[in-house]
């Protein structure tokens, strides 16, 4: 009751209390935010407070320091050190939409040049690895893409960052630490990020169309992540910046995909974090045209567009091989992510194995959050629709699948063989566990409920 009074009566005097309350969480920490913004908190100030916060609860001050002029920023990033400078930027992860004052910002630039030359700038001792991982992909396909390097610095930075992760001193590092930690897949995926790094340090893109996938780190927000670069600029950061890119399987099936065909199609590029219908996704209308040999997009933000249609045009043959290229590319999957691909497929080219049992296949996933969970869902008797009013009920098949940096492909396919011999000898309504539906007709079934 006092921090709400204090929201709209506290004094300049009062904002060290009130910063105090914003750092306890919960409630208290929005209320606090409005009473400091209107008491005229500066950018300095909150960006003091973030700091005091773990990362994952660093969200309110990241809208708040997103919606602050362009002109504060600058004032702030000009009294920071390189290692505040980068903090400054991860937070951009949290914002909602790309804060208009990291476009063509020559400051925040200059202290990524600066981390990238020398990481250890970034002040984050063992875990400085991870913010090189982090770095390299942003200036690669996140919002400090956007920022006003000079000529070539952007992929400069990109090989500097390359060059020390695929350095022999890190990579035994690296492997050290999963000796020290081998179940561990914050270890596991840093293993697999250094490894990648060898393969590829390059900072240049090709013109037209480039199709990547990153994997964040475990625990991040949002999960795999689907990267558009047209002329080596990010799409999503650019033109949207309201969620996470979508997950390559959208991308890489016949109705979500990006092929082109002489009928227009249209496509989800990025949805928003909520959902399209409160703040919007970044949709395109895909056409080629045979007789100029070019494929064209109509691309456009569903909600909060300002002006036209953005256009591009690509040489067909060129954007035809990177369509199948990133269709055909797996080196990203982890092992469990992997074996719910080939269970997918396995389920779809035997229907039997589900049908005989009465039963309707769902999904297969595995989640970045969790890399050695395999999740897979299936309904009795039908997948529930709006229109029927039939009892039902949803299980989950849960599988352990140890997590590993360089995935073994026999393992996998020993895994797959076992769950779908499974499927076939036994009916799975009898050792799935049952997550949805009706009571009354688990307990016909005697199915605990």
């Amino acid at each position: 009751m006092g921090l709400q009074l204090l929201a709209w009566s506290g004094e300049p005097g009062d904002t060290d209390l009130i910063g105090t309350f914003a750092l306890l969480g919960r409630n208290y920490r929005s209320i606090a935010l409005r009473a400091l913004k209107r008491l005229g908190l500066g950018t300095p100030g909150l960006f003091a407070l973030a700091n005091r916060v773990p990362l994952r609860e660093r969200h309110p001050f990241a809208v708040t320091l997103g919606a602050a002029p362009i002109a504060d920023i600058n004032a702030l990033v000009a009294a920071l050190s390189v290692g505040d400078a980068i903090t400054l930027l991860r937070m951009t992860e949290d914002f909602q939409g790309t804060p208009e004052w990291i476009r063509g910002n020559e400051r925040l630039a200059a202290a990524v040049v600066a981390a990238a030359e020398n990481p250890l700038l970034m002040g984050d001792g063992p875990q400085t690895p991870v913010s090189m991982v982090w770095l390299r992909d942003g200036i690669r396909y996140g919002p400090c893409a956007l920022l006003g390097y000079s000529p070539g610095q952007r992929r400069q930075a990109i090989e500097r960052l390359g060059a020390w992760l695929s350095a022999p001193c890190t990579l035994e590092a690296v492997k050290a630490e999963v000796a020290r930690r081998p179940g561990d897949s914050q270890a596991i995926w840093l293993h697999h990020q250094v490894i990648e790094a060898q393969r590829d340090r390059s900072g240049d893109f090709p013109e037209g169309l480039a199709i990547r996938i990153a994997v964040p780190q475990p625990g991040s927000p949002g999960d795999v992540r689907t990267h558009l670069l047209i002329d080596g600029v990010p799409l999503e950061p650019r033109s949207f910046g309201m969620g996470m890119p979508r997950i390559p399987e959208r991308f890489q099936g016949a109705e979500d995909g990006l092929q082109a065909t002489a009928e227009s199609r249209e496509v989800v590029l990025a949805e928003a974090d909520c959902t399209e219908g409160c703040c919007g996704a970044l949709r395109a209308r895909i056409r080629r045209v045979e007789a100029r040999g070019r494929v064209e997009w109509e691309v456009w933000r569903t909600r909060g567009a300002q002006g036209d249609p953005e256009r591009f045009s690509f040489d067909a043959a060129a954007y035809d091989t990177e369509v199948a290229r990133a269709a055909s590319d797996f080196a990203w999957e982890w092992p469990a992510r992997r074996v719910a691909r080939l269970l997918r497929e396995r389920m779809e080219a035997e229907p039997g194995l589900m049908s005989r049992w009465e039963c309707r296949f769902g999904s297969a996933d595995s989640w970045n959050r969790e890399r050695s969970v395999l999740r897979l869902h299936f309904a009795h008797p039908e997948v529930p629709s709006p229109s029927s009013d039939r009892p039902w009920l949803q299980f989950e098949y849960k599988v352990e699948v140890p997590d590993a940096a360089i995935v073994d492909d026999d393992a996998v396919t020993a895994i797959v063989d076992r769950i779908v011999q499974r499927f076939r000898d036994a009916d799975p309504k009898r050792f799935a566990r049952v997550i949805g539906g009706s009571r009354e007709l688990a307990e016909s079934l005697g199915i605990p409920w």
